[in-house]
């Protein structure tokens, strides 16, 4: 592939100057005469391989799917979007539950393009999305160019863009196929189990490639070493998938997951290696592709989570004799634990519930015996040698895991609290653990040293074990018991014990209160903020110096427990006074504290009686009473107060019983590390770098800087987005804000606020785009939600994307020596139907 390096020296020159690429100038350069393969580059997010960052991708594995071919309409939208200016060919494939390629098709996508595409339109009514590339639709009706994107002929697409739809005998077939029944276009084979209803399952994944090719990606010529067949490495695509259930009703999202792709490291360019698509290329690495993890972690409420897994079988499947069901399944495992709240462990090895490509299991039925209300499952998909497996390592075996979570869930009857989470991956593919459970370590017989299990991939976007965690926002209703709430779920991943330090934060980010979380190994701990708005109370938790009999935090069969002396007298956590349960509560909604800021203010005034901020948690080696910004509570390597154990993980649920919604996400994971150099070098952004006077001593990576983020507004009922046809999006933003910020006159606003934006830019689904307003303090606070209504934004299309860049302007006060003007940041959509009561929350894409 090639570069257009005029445009990347002006991009690049304009960015340093900090100038705006214009509409004339972009089109001067998109006037350039381009030709097949001929494409510019762009500023991606940076992306670490191996570790599972929601960062523009050469693949997509949209990882399950379900719609119902009868009388049903349960369906799954998944959706594609190009995050590069440059446009892009994507070759989409539909795969069963047993892995047997059944259907592909082509998807062309001009710069900032999304593609949305609903299954239940394929498999019901054999529609295929419509779209051409400049060759076949030279009057840009089909897929039109936007103001600020390539249009480029793929000559190979003549005659195949846009797609034909399916006829009768194509839907028969496919759909057979896909319910597990003989299908003709398969030679009267099989393709997966037949479960005795309609609902087709199975999983989808889309690649970039450089022609209109007839082969999938287990065909031979699909993947060259350099991009030498049909697939390219252009990390470009972002996406997203929806489960919509009508007749329950509810609507699940997640990203998809986002795989890079790289030709230089040698992870995924060395024969051998494990590689994504590794087993349609017999291991030589020919696809680039980086693998998934092998190991992974899912938090669960018993009969109130479905658990989905995709897996690798690591063989090649080809459609089989109706039921004769190949001789590679069931696929084995390496273990399958669950744990409950209090580290008690059931092995469920046996019953081994995944037992093919992708699965969806309730937890608590036959498949997942477990008992316990609340807890976590540990599941290995690594296998024995035998079959496949790379030569690196013949055991290791990829996979994805989700939950899907039904809060409320009632006699079977599921409510519309439902909510997704990831799964936390352990570990990688280019480095499986086969320890069940997972240790946070492996001792390394060679060099006779003791080695991380999974080193941390500093500064990207990734859910993996991290010495922080972030709520970005948070809402409590201080008066009503059934307004909205938030829960916060933390989990000790290895069987180390392991201390937490809570700090809330105000929604201009003054801490407010601070209190300490004992966890032993594979612990886990519910911190409910109503509980501690309304009742002044935290979870009990205590060390064993203070906890002698486990009475308040039992050690486990696999778990370690320790004394924390520092923690005699702190913990278990004191119940706080009336009158600080009222100072808390007036901080944090915009009014006067008089016993924690003497009477000044901390909190922005929102005119009602809900508490709003953010709240972190850090591993620390006492029992303290300091928090970030305190001298002592960091020091470079771990020797304040805060620690770099990564090994915590965590979920957060923002709940509403009045409106019957809720919506769930997991936490912001960040990494710490002492020996990277872009944590530890003075003058470089760091998380808490504000706070250490940017001497990097917090070790902990910094946030990303942009990011893209889908939204609903009011879209017609008859698009693929009808379930939200009253819909709004309301956006969940935290942002680091320049300098430590002091208590305030209350009725004034502190210096720096409202803080600025760079720019923020909106997509439609045809590539219109139209700049909003920065000035009008679109985010302009560290924490809050913002509607997609709000006049700040002014959203001008029903549905599509905003691109955020929340830099601070070119010569901007504070922020780091290297870089003044970058800032942190975090974007999540939360999207409501209001007639429905649909709610779903989407994390943000990070793109820069």
């Amino acid at each position: 592939m090639f570069a257009l390096f005029a445009f990347v020296d002006l991009a690049l020159r304009r960015r340093r100057a900090g100038q705006k690429m214009t509409k004339s100038s972009w089109s001067e350069l998109l006037a350039l005469p381009f030709g097949v393969g001929v494409l510019f580059t762009a500023l991606p997010a940076d992306a670490a391989i191996g570790t599972l960052d929601n960062v523009p991708a050469a693949t997509l594995l949209y990882p399950y799917f379900e719609v119902d071919t009868g009388a049903g309409k349960n369906d799954t939208i998944i959706t594609v979007q190009n995050s590069n200016s440059a446009s892009v060919l994507t070759n989409v494939t539909i795969w069963s539950e047993m892995g047997v390629p059944v259907h592909h098709f082509h998807v062309y996508l001009t710069g900032y393009d999304v593609e949305s595409i609903s299954l239940r339109e394929l498999f019901v009514n054999g529609r295929v999305p419509q779209t051409a590339t400049a060759g076949q639709d030279p009057a840009d009706t089909i897929s039109p160019r936007g103001d600020f994107s390539q249009d480029i002929n793929y000559a190979t697409c003549h005659g195949v863009l846009p797609a034909a739809n399916l006829t009768a005998d194509g839907i028969a077939g496919l759909t057979s196929a896909l319910t597990g029944k003989s299908s003709a276009m398969l030679g009267d084979k099989c393709a997966g189990p037949d479960h005795g209803d309609t609902i087709a399952r199975g999983y989808v994944t889309i690649d970039t490639v450089n022609n209109c090719t007839p082969r999938v990606p287990s065909m031979p010529g699909y993947f060259g070493a350099g991009e030498t067949g049909d697939a390219t490495n252009q990390n470009y695509l972002l996406g997203d998938f929806f489960f919509i259930d009508a007749a329950t009703p509810h609507v699940q999202a997640q990203p998809a997951v986002h795989i890079e792709a790289s030709a230089s490291d040698a992870r995924t360019s060395t024969a051998g290696r494990y590689t994504f698509y590794g087993r349609y290329v017999g291991w030589n690495a020919a696809d680039n592709r980086e693998p998934l993890s092998t190991v992974w972690e899912i938090p669960f409420t018993t009969q109130e989570t479905d658990v989905i897994v995709w897996r690798d079988s690591r063989v090649s499947q080809e459609a089989f004799t109706c039921g004769t069901p190949p001789s590679t399944y069931p696929l084995g495992s390496e273990g399958l634990l669950a744990f409950d709240m209090q580290e008690g462990v059931t092995e469920l090895s046996a019953t081994q519930p995944f037992k093919i490509d992708v699965t969806r299991t309730r937890v608590g039925g036959s498949t997942i015996p477990v008992t316990s209300k609340n807890g976590t499952l540990v599941f290995s998909s690594n296998m024995a040698p035998a079959p496949g497996g790379p030569s690196s390592d013949p055991a290791a075996a990829q996979s994805y895991a989700m939950a899907i979570h039904y809060p409320g869930s009632r006699n079977g009857t599921l409510s519309r609290f439902g909510t997704n989470l990831a799964a936390v991956a352990v570990d990688s593919a280019t480095r499986a653990h086969h320890s069940m459970p997972p240790q946070d370590g492996v001792f390394d017989v060679g060099t006779n040293t003791f080695v991380p299990t999974k080193s941390p991939a500093i500064g990207v976007s990734d859910v993996a074990p991290a010495a922080t965690l972030l709520v970005p926002h948070f809402e409590v209703d201080t008066v009503d018991p059934n307004g909205v709430n938030t829960q916060i779920r933390l989990v000790n991943l290895f069987a180390s014990a392991v201390l937490v330090h809570a700090t809330l934060w105000t929604d201009y980010g003054l801490p407010t209160h601070r209190f300490n979380v004992y966890l032993t190994g594979y612990d886990s701990s519910l911190v409910d903020l109503r509980w501690l708005f309304q009742k002044g109370l935290v979870d009990l938790t205590a060390s064993t110096g203070q906890d002698p009999n486990d009475g308040i935090s039992p050690k486990g069969d696999y778990s370690q427990d320790m004394n924390f002396a520092s923690c005699t007298g702190q913990l278990p956590p004191a119940r706080l006074s009336a009158a600080a349960i009222e100072d808390l509560v007036s901080a944090h909604t915009g009014k006067a504290s008089p016993l924690r800021f003497d009477g000044k203010c901390a909190g922005a005034p929102h005119g009602d009686a809900t508490a709003r901020g953010y709240v972190t948690f850090d591993t620390v080696n006492n029992c303290t009473q300091r928090v970030p910004g305190d001298v002592g509570y960091f020091g470079n390597g771990g020797i304040g107060d805060a620690t770099n154990q990564n090994y915590l993980s965590g979920t957060y649920t923002i709940i509403d019983r009045n409106q019957k919604v809720s919506v769930a996400d997991t936490l912001v994971h960040v990494q710490a590390s002492s020996t990277d150099s872009a944590t530890t070098t003075a003058g470089r952004p760091t998380f808490y770098g504000k706070f250490v006077s940017w001497d990097a001593s917090d070790n902990r990576e910094p946030l990303g800087t942009a990011w893209q983020a889908r939204f609903i507004n009011n879209v017609a009922p008859s698009s693929l987005f009808g379930a939200f046809a009253d819909g709004k999006t309301s956006f969940v933003v935290w942002r680091e804000s320049p300098e430590v910020l002091s208590a305030f006159t209350c009725g004034s606003v502190p210096t720096g606020f409202p803080l600025p934006v760079r720019e923020i830019l909106e997509f439609d689904e045809q590539e219109q785009v139209t700049a909003l307003s920065t000035n009008l303090g679109t985010f302009p606070l560290v924490s809050q939600r913002v509607a997609i209504t709000d006049p700040s934004l002014a959203a001008a299309y029903a549905s599509g994307f905003i691109s955020v860049d929340l830099r601070a302007p070119v010569g901007a006060v504070g922020g780091p020596p290297t870089d003044p003007s970058r800032r942190g940041s975090f974007i999540a959509a939360t999207h409501y139907a209001r007639a429905a009561g649909y709610q779903v929350l989407l994390g943000g894409l990070q793109v820069q």
